[in-house]
């Protein structure tokens, strides 16, 4: 009877535990809940709906300096596209001039072979940019100021500059495949985050560009029910759910090829529906790229 009693009591403990740490997990950043039964009780969509109504509220307290026409945009279609970012010529050709040398020579590139694609990553730290007065240069702009209020309005929290990352990003799809993993129509996470790219070279629109599905960053029904299904259904364990191609076509009638010239940068909400594009060739994409993801779940 005794050991029915410790069995009982270390079950009821256990248990009491599993689900305290789950409930805490409804309110992080964590991209999906690994609980069937709190997917089941519609915990994804409501904190999709929560995290909204925070931004919507704190959306009211933003005040930063940005051109309205790009707040607009932002927020009707979940992208703005700059084009001839870097206004002096030369600045340019000298700030990609050195991203492509440390594409090359960089000693601490990080490389990742996928199945059906490449990628290299740099992060350069505060005490390399003194090799790279370019970047340096770029990092201190105007234009990361700009991604910085933006990232601010999109998000609606209290964001520290030193909370971007900031990386040189080469990909490519290998020979054989015109369309890897994340050139499927996906979304990041569940609340608003903030990417950048600045493109070092033309990207044509069978080069991998970027695809975004205009309005997709918007929260409706549709949005809540599909993160509902994705919670339940989706064979994606990361939490990036992909859209199908009958759902696009039922919801959001098309997607946008975002082909670019050289300096051009993007700026995107990538809670909306987005992919890279399709590719005929190996050729490789070269950016510099930032981002920021902070959740809506931290008050600080």
């Amino acid at each position: 009877m005794k050991t029915l009693f410790k069995i009982f009591n270390y079950t009821k403990e256990y248990v009491l535990k599993f689900w305290f740490v789950e409930i805490f997990k409804i309110f992080s950043d964590q991209k999906k809940l690994h609980s069937k039964i709190l997917n089941l009780l519609g915990v994804q969509p409501f904190r999709t709906w929560i995290a909204h109504k925070i931004k919507e509220r704190n959306q009211r307290f933003v005040i930063i300096d940005m051109p309205k026409n790009m707040k607009a945009q932002m927020e009707e279609n979940g992208y703005v596209k700059i084009e001839r970012a870097l206004k002096k010529n030369q600045q340019f050709f000298d700030l990609r001039k050195e991203c492509k040398n440390a594409f090359d020579n960089h000693p601490n590139r990080n490389y990742v072979d996928d199945k059906d694609a490449s990628y290299i990553w740099i992060n350069l730290d505060s005490k390399e940019l003194k090799y790279y007065p370019r970047i340096k240069e770029f990092l201190h702009s105007d234009l990361m100021e700009l991604f910085y209020n933006m990232s601010i309005y999109n998000q609606s929290q209290r964001i520290s500059f030193n909370e971007i990352s900031i990386n040189l990003h080469r990909v490519w799809t290998k020979k054989g495949f015109s369309r890897e993993s994340n050139q499927k129509l996906h979304t990041d996470i569940f609340f608003p985050s903030t990417k950048g790219w600045l493109y070092l070279d033309d990207v044509k629109n069978n080069e991998g560009p970027l695809v975004y599905v205009p309005k997709s960053n918007k929260i409706d029904f549709w949005r809540l029910k599909f993160e509902y299904k994705s919670s339940l259904f989706s064979n994606n364990d990361s939490g990036s759910w992909r859209i199908t191609e009958k759902e696009l076509k039922t919801q959001f009638k098309n997607e946008k090829i975002l082909d670019v010239k050289s300096n051009t940068m993007i700026i995107a909400d990538t809670m909306g529906f987005h992919r890279r594009g399709d590719t005929i060739d190996d050729k490789p994409r070269d950016t510099i790229h930032f981002y920021i993801r902070k959740s809506p779940f931290k008050f600080y």
